[in-house]
């Protein structure tokens, strides 16, 4: 889920996905909004590209989602 959470987010550079867009698009379920999946999957995510840089390259869009930036 990690992994294609991340090739979304590198296809489609500085687009701001919602929880329920990411979800959606890379587990093919209905999004339950009061679900902590993604959080814990983009917390994931900034850890272990955190191993080999600390530059942050996802970014929080507050109220609206999450967005790769370098």
């Amino acid at each position: 889920m990690e992994y294609a959470i991340l090739e979304l987010m590198l296809k489609n550079p500085k687009r701001i996905f919602s929880k329920r867009r990411l979800y959606e698009s890379v587990s093919g379920d209905v999004y339950l909004g009061d679900d902590n999946t993604m959080n814990v999957h983009i917390s994931n995510l900034r850890k272990k590209i955190a191993k080999f840089t600390s530059e942050e390259y996802i970014e929080t869009v507050y109220g609206m989602g999450y967005r790769l930036v370098n």
